[in-house]
């Protein structure tokens, strides 16, 4: 009987615990974020307007880039887009966003979200149609050096060429 009662009160402090600390783990699962702009900005297909939104990625184990933009209180979903991968050398204690340049009148494109403390964050597809369409805008050509191709080898500067060993080995003899 003592035991029945010691084995309850483990159970429900337990359950205690762990229904305490489901929040916080929730925010760090799903990355949910709070977005409050002051002007309109675009985001793949859907012209968000001035407002607080939540980010946040959809509960999947399979795929961890699947972003979904709520109203702030969560009841109205405007899109889901399906991310991409980005990467950045050092972590920010806070939310990093990123825009992408767009012409003057037209709204900024959200490029990438970073969650505080994450090297990999999301960055969000634009059609190329759009990307085009801004480009043509856009009286300055881009500055970029272009890419190096991916089928040239890389060759280390302090890589040294192997010896020739093109010499025949001797033949073993055949018993």
């Amino acid at each position: 009987m003592e035991q029945t009662r010691r084995f309850t009160k483990i159970a429900l402090a337990s359950a205690l615990v762990l229904c305490a600390a489901a929040p916080a783990f929730a925010d760090e699962w799903n990355k949910r974020t709070i977005m409050t702009t002051d002007q309109p900005i675009l985001v793949t297909h859907t012209e968000l307007p001035a407002g607080t939104y939540v980010l946040k990625l959809l509960n999947s184990n399979t795929d961890r880039h699947i972003v979904q933009i709520f109203d702030k209180n969560e009841r109205h979903l405007y899109t889901t887009v399906l991310a991409m991968n980005n990467y950045r050398q050092e972590p920010t204690s806070d939310t990093k966003f990123t825009f992408w340049e767009t012409p003057s009148g037209s709204p900024p494109g959200l490029r990438a979200w970073f969650y505080p403390g994450d090297l990999y964050g999301q960055e969000f597809p634009y059609p190329k149609e759009m990307v085009a369409k801004y480009t043509s805008m856009n009286t300055a050509a881009p500055v970029s050096t272009p890419p190096r191709s991916v089928t040239q080898p890389l060759r280390h500067p302090r890589r040294r060429p192997l010896p020739n060993r093109s010499r025949s080995l001797p033949r073993r003899r055949r018993p």
